[in-house]
């Protein structure tokens, strides 16, 4: 089912764009990058940014069954088709197993729950789950009007724009009605407490303003610092925050392959830190990295250490030659393979040097004409 609905949502063109998960073309990068991109061209024009991330409570466990079927009829999956959803949907049961063991790790008694019919959400594990949550939640970008939205998987972010004070305050009041709104009708529930919001201004600024944000009648507090995906960005768009979150978590790994030598095998080690370090380095390596700077020395320091601990030389020796015979990539080349990566992958989406000429040569007739 999962390889026959897919072809029919692009043939379609049913997905909306502002999903960036489970979708071909789409990924955690793109996600990243339009986030980051929204922001700096809102702050080089001088506009302030005002960014609510929303945290939904047991998204894929809330789904309402009946509402995700009629959205299913809407998009064109009627018929057996809608009534296969529906079979596939419902007659789930679980329970909860508790097993007790003793202190030679042998269970000694087992504890289960009687089984409880699943009314609502989507099965999680399964390729069709991540599919049916994109498309319940596929028509939230068509019921908030003017506002860029940011989504990957359950994580919602809106960005709101304007360089008039009062106009960028009610285009806040008029989103958070909207998203309630849109949120009751679907049945899912906005975790407020967990909910973050950010007003992101150029580092001139000595006052910025804080807009009044709400849900559900409850304020909340501009933070000078949020997260998304992983990602930590301060209100001035500084990457200082995030480097420092992950250096920290570089340096517990470079300890934890320090205390290994000798108790590991050098193949072990070596995947302890693709596993480990690699993936963090990656996260989000478009945005920060390009930076440049001591930020960028701080993390590269950390990792050469690394790779000492893993040939076991002392702190003075060259990394150069040790990187070669790892097979491992240094924090500059990682960047370039990700960038490249990314634009041949995504080359059909992105702008074009012609074409950024070509409006450029467009702008500059309009001035002299209109001059």
């Amino acid at each position: 089912m999962f390889n026959r609905l897919i072809p029919f949502l692009y043939e379609n063109k049913i997905l909306t764009e502002a999903p960036n998960g489970f979708r071909k073309g789409k990924c955690l990068e793109t996600a990243v990058q339009s986030f980051v991109e929204i922001i700096q061209e809102a702050l080089d024009k001088g506009i302030q940014v005002n960014e609510s991330f929303i945290d939904l409570t047991k998204a894929y466990d809330t789904l309402n069954h009946k509402v995700l079927l009629e959205k299913l009829s809407s998009y064109g999956i009627r018929g057996i088709a809608n009534l296969w959803f529906k079979s596939y949907l419902a007659n789930k049961r679980q329970c909860i197993e508790i097993n007790q063991s003793d202190s030679s790790n042998v269970t000694v008694h087992r504890y289960r729950s009687s089984c409880m019919e699943i009314k609502q959400g989507v099965p999680q594990g399964l390729v069709l789950g991540p599919l049916l949550f994109l498309l319940y939640i596929n028509d939230l970008p068509l019921n908030i009007h003017g506002e860029n939205l940011v989504m990957f998987a359950d994580d919602i972010n809106v960005l709101i724009t304007d360089s008039d004070v009062c106009a960028l305050q009610r285009k806040i009041d008029r989103m958070s009605a909207e998203l309630e709104s849109w949120f009751n009708w679907n049945d899912l529930i906005i975790n407020v407490s967990k909910t973050q919001v950010t007003s992101f201004h150029n580092r001139q600024s000595k006052f910025p303003v804080k807009p009044q944000v709400s849900f559900n009648k409850l304020s909340l507090e501009c933070t000078a610092e949020t997260t998304f995906l992983g990602i930590h960005v301060t209100e001035t768009l500084k990457w200082n925050s995030h480097v420092q979150s992950l250096a920290n978590k570089l340096r517990k790994v470079s300890f934890m392959i320090k205390s290994s030598k000798g108790i590991l095998s050098p193949y072990v080690i070596q995947s302890v830190y693709f596993t480990k370090s690699q993936a963090l380095l990656w996260c989000g390596i478009l945005s920060w990295v390009g930076i440049g700077g001591e930020l960028n020395i701080r993390i590269f320091r950390i990792q050469k250490r690394m790779i000492r601990s893993m040939v076991g030389v002392s702190s003075r020796t060259s990394c150069r030659q040790f990187f070669k015979d790892l097979n491992i990539l240094t924090l500059a080349s990682l960047y370039i393979l990700e960038e490249t990566c990314f634009v041949r992958k995504y080359c059909q989406s992105l702008e074009q040097n012609s074409e950024v000429y070509k409006s450029m040569g467009e702008l500059t007739l309009y001035n002299l004409c209109h001059s």
